[in-house]
């Protein structure tokens, strides 16, 4: 017990203070991204190169349900919206066209490439920081005449242009019916010409329907990953310009579903795969530039985690040198575990890290959404979806260091990013800087908005501008609170007169504060009185809004 931060014995005060104005715009519980109504869903984050992100989504919009919109928007290092972007985030095409987003992706040049599909089309465009088109780039966006149909995604190559991949399907029936099915990547340049010949990198003849997906990869090439000709094993395919093969190699059934594939950074590619029909779980595999298994690898690959187990909800990226980071969730004694695991471009162990992986969250109650981005220095932010609290689902996230260990910064357990119990959906990441990355999710408190968060936390966050949350309760600060005087954080939208109660864990209010006046902005209530250890659950009350949290007391 600190005794020296007790200033009236047994009352329980709370010294109230509001942080200082700042420029900076990061919130609190999230940035604002869509401000209009509607349903706002699965945000893509794309770095701008200048430690911002542009954001990408879909909405239905105030013009109808039925209709449903493209959407950028471009956030700034300090959290501001960047000039050119509209405060409700930027059509990609100003009619009422209906639009699914298929993908985006950086331009490799400060700029966001974006592919949507329309009824009767598909389309790109190339916005540049400012928001306005680059060159070459029509208004209503650059049609791809699509080999197969209809399209079914899109991926930005990190040269200003990108793939769309699509499916044709042909049947013959003279006396017996044939079928076949092939999957085609259609590439825009990065003026926005359309390369004339698609690339065939899935084939299913006579049965089944072809699927597949492409991944960017380094220097603008690219690697497309595909149901193979058997049905149960993938093919994966290599191209260093838009249609034409460095590479291609067929996966044998025990490696036949490939679950996360990244580039190697040298022409290759690390995979991880899980067997067909159940022959062998996760295991890593990596092919080298020639389209080969890595000679110095095992020959059936390396367990992710041996001995094997089942996981779920599991990602991956490259980090340094050839390594690679894993994640997953997987069943604990009190809820479900996140875990990282490191390997060495050797496919060995990185030095330092166990076998089973690190615990990064290990807190009763189940999460998933698990997605990871790269720090710069051989770790990576980590961010999952989290039911502690709240069977709604909360953001938390962690820092995982090179070297095994936990940034102690973000607390036991991850540090809470949404934790106003509403909802999110959807999340998305991307390093956005060494050090630094930018998150982003669909939160369910207004139907359905979009919202973001530099990792690791501004150390001043703004108020919320968002018109639908005039208040917001971030609870314990750092939670759990560790020396029993917790401070409570919470923001204000406008000013007025708000109060604040505070039970434990049978219910009980152990104390109820009544704020007159109160300004609009952050503010920080320090407890004067230790608390015991346990769990507490607060409530903020603001005219008809409310806003709960629960926090920790651990000693």
């Amino acid at each position: 017990m600190h005794q020296s931060r007790i200033t009236l014995g047994a009352a329980l005060l709370l010294l109230v203070t509001a942080a200082a104005p700042s420029h900076a715009q990061w919130a609190l519980n999230g940035v604002l991204v869509s401000s209009t109504d509607g349903s706002h869903r699965s945000p893509i984050v794309a770095p701008d190169g200048t430690g911002g992100a542009f954001i990408v989504w879909w909405s239905t919009g105030p013009s109808g349900p039925s209709l449903r919109e493209v959407l950028v928007s471009h956030v700034l290092p300090d959290g501001r919206v960047a000039p050119g972007f509209p405060a409700a985030g930027l059509p990609v095409v100003a009619d009422t066209t209906t639009r699914n987003l298929q993908g985006a992706g950086s331009d490799g040049d400060h700029g966001v490439v974006v592919g949507w599909a329309e009824p009767t089309r598909a389309a790109a465009t190339r916005l540049l920081g400012d928001g306005t088109r680059a060159p070459g780039w029509s208004a209503i966006g650059n049609e791809v005449a699509l080999r197969g149909r209809p399209s079914m995604g899109f991926c930005a190559d990190g040269s200003g242009g990108g793939w769309f991949w699509s499916r044709e399907d042909i049947s013959f029936c003279p006396d017996i019916c044939y079928n076949s099915s092939t999957m085609y990547a259609d590439h825009v340049g990065p003026s926005g010409v359309v390369d004339a010949s698609p690339y065939a990198f899935a084939t299913t003849p006579y049965y089944g329907a072809a699927q597949g997906s492409i991944r960017p990869a380094a220097n603008g090439s690219g690697f497309m990953v595909g149901l193979g000709g058997d049905g149960v094993a993938d093919d994966i395919h290599r191209v260093i310009v838009p249609n034409h093969g460095q590479w291609s190699l067929t996966l044998d059934m025990p490696h036949g579903i490939i679950d996360a594939a990244v580039d190697d950074g040298a022409g290759g590619v690390l995979l991880m795969t899980q067997g067909s029909f159940g022959l062998l779980p996760e295991r890593l595999l990596h092919l080298t530039a020639s389209g080969g298994q890595d000679p110095a690898w095992p020959a059936g690959g390396v367990p992710v985690w041996s001995p094997d187990t089942t996981f779920y909800h599991f990602a991956a990226i490259a980090v340094d040198a050839g390594s690679m980071l894993v994640g997953w969730i997987q069943d604990g004694a009190s809820g479900a575990e996140v875990r990282v695991k490191k390997f060495s471009s050797s496919g060995n162990l990185a030095p330092g890290w166990p076998a089973e992986g690190i615990v990064v969250c290990d807190a009763p109650g189940p999460r998933d959404e698990l997605v990871l981005a790269g720090d710069g220095s051989g770790g990576a932010f980590v961010a999952w979806r989290d039911g502690r609290d709240s069977s709604a689902g909360d953001v938390y996230a962690h820092r995982v260091r090179a070297d095994a260990s936990l940034d102690p910064t973000f607390g036991t357990n991850g540090l809470g990013i949404a934790t106003l119990h509403a909802g999110v959906l959807e999340l998305s990441m991307a390093a956005t800087g060494p050090g630094e990355a930018v998150l982003a999710w669909s939160d369910q408190r207004s139907l359905a908005e979009i919202r973001a968060q530099k990792l690791p936390l501004p150390g001043t966050l703004s108020v919320d501008p968002g018109p639908r949350a005039s208040i917001a309760l971030a609870g314990f600060v750092p939670n759990p609170s560790r020396d029993g005087c917790p401070r409570i954080a919470f923001t204000l939208a406008r000013s007025g007169d708000v109060s604040l109660d505070v039970f434990d864990v049978l219910g009980r209010r152990v104390h109820t504060e009544r704020i007159a006046g109160a300004s609009a902005g952050r503010h920080t209530l320090t407890l004067a009185r230790p608390l015991p250890a346990g769990l507490y659950e607060m409530r903020l009350r603001e005219g008809a809004q409310s806003s709960t949290a629960r926090g920790m007391v651990r000693r």
